[in-house]
């Protein structure tokens, strides 16, 4: 049986001073689980598109529903998947799922905002 988990992207947190771009994921689950990137802190300009690699690990197999909050006005964040706009993944204990943080920075965001 499978337990559905459910992992929330705060995008508005991930939007720290100088354009830099990392931080926290809030998930709520009933055992362990670990979302992480390769590049937890990046830099960015304005006007430009960041894609980050996140990979969703469990304990057992379950399907893990992913979701995105807190993205600042004018900004947009998409999660893909296997080419398709994604809302869920399904992770094994052998292996991570994979997904995409695609983040759109306005080119009006101010530097440091």
């Amino acid at each position: 049986m499978s337990i559905r988990r459910s992992v929330t992207f705060l995008a508005a947190a991930t939007a720290v001073s100088a354009g830099v771009l990392g931080g926290p994921v809030a998930a709520h689950a009933d055992g362990p689980l670990t979302v992480s990137t390769p590049y937890p802190a990046i830099e960015t300009e304005p006007g430009s598109t960041v894609k980050l690699d996140v990979n969703v690990a469990t304990t057992e197999t379950d399907a893990v529903d992913l979701a995105l909050g807190g993205v600042p006005d004018g900004w947009k964040a998409t999660l893909r998947g296997g080419g398709f706009v994604v809302s869920a993944v399904t992770a094994t204990a052998a292996t991570p799922a994979k997904a995409q943080l695609e983040i759109d920075v306005p080119s009006e965001a101010a530097a440091g905002s």
